[in-house]
């Protein structure tokens, strides 16, 4: 880490951000020059963000996941931002995390989901869709992973959407960072965040 401004080598002292920034006014201890207040206010929103995730979750993985993909989504807002980019391993950490953790709540509750009146460990809600088809007499059933199905719904409806304003306005409205954020909070929380989302919005 270094100064911005005069390049020079950021001390111990000057790399607690919060306490640095107040202590020496927002400028740099070997130049002086003033810098963004930002880094200091995305400190105190980490900080925020890792004591939320334990006093909700309690000192869990869970709460480390939650953490983690908080984490990933407080630097996307800001790289969307000032470059109007969302890097893609970004979204495909957020997606990984997803599918990985319902896949454990497949292997670990069964594709019926949490038994009755057991507490909810983590995300999506609901671990598995059922499609039942009658073939040959017999009702055969296949369930379907809602993290791999979230994807496919959230990533497809905001690239039909792309697809759709660049048709009528001759010019990309929604870039595909996008669409693969869409995919990846269809990968956390399953097909239903869609609708759930479009409800809050209208």
């Amino acid at each position: 880490s270094h100064c911005m401004s005069c390049g020079a080598r950021l001390g111990i002292i000057d790399l607690f951000p919060i306490l640095s920034y107040v202590l020496l006014r927002g400028r740099c201890r070997h130049c002086g020059h003033s810098y963004s207040p930002r880094y200091a206010f995305v400190e105190l929103l980490t900080g925020l963000l890792l004591v939320g995730s334990a006093w909700a979750f309690g000192g869990s993985v869970y709460a480390l996941l939650v953490f983690i993909v908080s984490c990933c989504l407080l630097v996307i807002f800001f790289i969307d931002l000032d470059h109007m980019i969302i890097p893609d391993e970004l979204a495909i950490a957020i997606m990984l995390i997803g599918v990985g953790v319902n896949a454990y709540n497949l292997l670990w509750h069964g594709a019926g989901g949490l038994q009755p009146g057991e507490p909810a460990q983590g995300w999506p809600v609901t671990h598995a869709l059922a499609y039942t088809q009658e073939i040959a007499g017999a009702n055969k059933t296949a369930f379907l992973p809602s993290s791999l199905i979230g994807i496919c719904l959230g990533g497809g409806v905001f690239m039909f959407v792309s697809w759709v304003f660049e048709r009528v306005y001759g010019k990309p409205v929604l870039g595909y960072g996008d669409v693969k954020l869409a995919g990846a909070m269809g990968a956390l929380f399953g097909p239903g965040w869609l609708f759930a989302a479009w409800f809050v919005v209208s």
